[in-house]
């Protein structure tokens, strides 16, 4: 696409589904535009826009968001007057990436440093695109009842299992614990896998998973399976699966693909600092 070109929003569709512009597709573009205050068209022409973000006031940190066309850069409002270049020439038509940054920040006459803390990918997954993956063998997958006593307790055994950070990463162990719905993987009785989503946008359409797997029961196909028995429930109730996952950890990119899932953001966490002289 050439730059500064914009493209009208009834070309979104999945390829080869004949939807139109009412697809799933631009619900997922829309809800992203919503996030930043823009319009679905303004992420489908090319360029950058920089917002300002209290959230993001303190730690001197940024966020690099890049979806379809167009590069989202929110940062600390006190450093909105020292980015402005970044919605100049060229990158008023074209996208702002991490390398970019990088390059400005390590100009003499620069006045701050920048580091690339974390990268993630932002996918989905609907009715389109889902690749059902059934349980291994030995393996029996269920939905957990909120409130069940031996849930609740084969679900604390597991949050024991795992890591602080693998908790965390899930979505915490309270959060995780009380998302409205939550599949389990058992083995021989013993909760060693679950998945559990809450819903996220202004119709609750969006379905946001976290998952955790016994470190014992890695690599045995629980986490597709189960993520996949979520999807299935999830598609068939009319939510669409968007997941969050590491850049570099291969591994959530080989489920998300093998369940059909299509990547629509990468937002990657920037540090940012004043550089002193002597």
């Amino acid at each position: 696409m050439a730059k500064n070109d914009c493209y009208d929003d009834t070309q979104i569709q999945f390829a080869g589904s004949g939807l139109n512009w009412k697809s799933v597709e631009l619900e997922v573009l829309t809800y992203w535009a919503n996030q930043f205050g823009l319009s679905t068209k303004d992420l489908l022409c090319s360029g950058t826009t920089l917002l300002p973000d209290s959230d993001l006031a303190g730690p001197n940190k940024a966020k690099l968001y890049r979806i379809k066309e167009r590069s989202v850069l929110c940062v600390d409002p006190n450093w909105t007057n020292l980015l402005r270049w970044v919605t100049e020439p060229p990158f008023d038509t074209v996208p702002l990436s991490v390398e970019d940054m990088l390059d400005y920040c390590a100009e003499d006459e620069s006045h701050y440093g920048c580091k690339n803390k974390n990268s993630y990918i932002i996918d989905y997954i609907a009715s389109d695109n889902f690749v059902h993956h059934p349980a291994p063998d030995g393996i029996t997958i269920r939905r957990l009842v909120n409130g069940n006593a031996a849930d609740d307790e084969s679900l604390d055994e597991l949050i024991q299992a795992c890591t602080k950070k693998e908790v965390h990463e899930a979505g915490g162990r309270d959060t995780f614990k009380s998302w409205p719905v939550t599949f389990g993987a058992f083995k021989g009785g013993r909760l060693v896998g679950c998945v559990a989503c809450h819903y996220v946008g202004e119709k609750r359409l969006f379905a946001w998973p976290g998952m955790l797997v016994d470190p014992h029961h890695r690599r045995e196909g629980i986490a597709i399976a189960t993520l996949s028995a979520l999807c299935k429930w999830c598609i068939a109730n009319g939510k669409i699966v968007m997941g969050h996952r590491r850049a570099d950890h291969p591994a959530s990119g080989h489920i998300a693909h093998a369940l059909g899932a299509k990547d629509m953001v990468t937002e990657d966490s920037i540090g940012l600092w004043q550089k002193t002289y002597t």
